[in-house]
């Protein structure tokens, strides 16, 4: 039995309007399968608050005058003789035969409310489910990324300060935009051979009319030194491998601005992203 069946049978069921062969599968089901109880039990609470949020009618004065009346009224055909009795009896008969149907009518659409309802409330539960296993594993990610960053920070400040990479400049990049605070980057530059490598994360990437442009801010010269562009890919990373377009004496903050595509030959033009010394 389906999803979609077991909720159709146990909203029936619940209304008591299961009959015959169906009634006695479903009563079988209902034996072995514990979600099947469930789904009885909340359609026969909600019928039941169905039923409360009725409003109460006061009858009419008249009431009994006219249930008398009709009473009355249904005994003459008794008491008329040949085809007018049979008529008569004909007439009541046919009447009372469709006097339920207004009542199915109601029932039919009682029972496809709490299935539509049921079935929302399902969704809803599930979309709501997945929205914070999402949130929850992008919250771990960038948790686990953002330790990554700080530990190999804290190991090349190390091996900085033990004297192991006396011919190396490390230095980490910062965010400076409010749209994107956990973006950073670390620039490894070694004097000796002119060149160095840069690994950024969490960087957007840009549209193809623009770069980002890297600048070495070298006390020698007036302007920055432009250190090349480049773009992320669509995870926000990239591993950069660069050099001066001038010989580097000494570093004192590498920067990284957002340009036009190309780069600016002379100074940054555009708006700084990141920055560190």
């Amino acid at each position: 039995m389906s999803r979609d069946e077991l909720q159709e049978l146990a909203a029936l069921y619940a209304v008591d309007l299961l009959e015959g062969d169906e009634l006695l599968a479903f009563e079988s089901e209902l034996d072995r399968n514990p979600e099947a109880k469930r789904a009885v039990e909340r359609y026969a609470e909600t019928s039941d608050l169905l039923a409360l949020t009725a409003d109460e009618v006061e009858p009419p004065a008249d009431l009994e005058e006219r249930i008398m009346g009709m009473t009355d009224q249904s005994e003459e055909p008794l008491m008329a003789s040949g085809g007018d009795a049979d008529a008569a009896m004909e007439t009541k008969v046919v009447g009372n035969s469709f006097s339920w149907i207004p009542w199915g009518l109601a029932a039919a659409f009682a029972i496809t409310s709490l299935v539509l309802w049921n079935q929302r409330t399902d969704i809803s539960q599930r979309l709501a489910s997945l929205q914070a296993e999402y949130a929850h594993r992008v919250d771990s990610l960038l948790v686990s990324h953002l330790q990554e960053m700080n530990d190999l920070e804290a190991e090349l400040r190390q091996l900085e300060s033990d004297g192991a990479l006396q011919n190396l400049r490390i230095a980490v990049l910062k965010s400076q935009l409010e749209s994107a605070p956990n973006a950073q980057a670390v620039a490894v530059w070694n004097a000796s051979q002119q060149s160095g490598r840069l690994t950024v994360s969490q960087l957007p990437a840009l549209s193809s009319d623009q770069d980002y442009q890297l600048w070495i801010i070298d006390p020698a010269y007036e302007s920055p030194v432009s250190a090349g562009v480049f773009n992320t890919n669509e995870e926000g990373t990239l591993e950069y491998a660069f050099s001066g377009s001038e010989s580097i004496a000494d570093i004192d903050a590498f920067a990284l601005s957002l340009e036009a595509k190309g780069g600016s030959d002379t100074t940054p033009k555009g708006p700084i992203i990141l920055m560190g010394n």
